[in-house]
């Protein structure tokens, strides 16, 4: 059973908030936060998706914030070395 339609504009507002923080980072050539931003906005997007009662979508979710959160470990382990 889908959730309610708030919830979606919620988590579609934290996705278009997510992306533009990946804009932004790009623009100032930091490419691992942008690749962590971008696919975080992935994942909130998918999120929304799902709460609308798309299945699939949760699978796609948890992919993007997996790549999300590696690109944050991999960023935070290169910039203590």
């Amino acid at each position: 059973m889908p959730g309610h339609w708030t919830g979606s504009v919620v988590l579609a507002l934290f996705a278009s908030g997510c992306l533009g923080i990946a804009v932004r980072e790009a623009q100032r050539r930091a490419w691992i936060a942008a690749v962590r931003s971008g696919f975080g906005a992935l994942g909130f997007a998918c999120v929304a998706v799902a709460n609308e009662g798309l299945g699939f979508a949760r699978h796609a979710a948890t992919l993007f914030f997996g790549i999300s959160i590696a690109a944050a470990l991999w960023h935070s382990r290169r910039t203590r070395a």
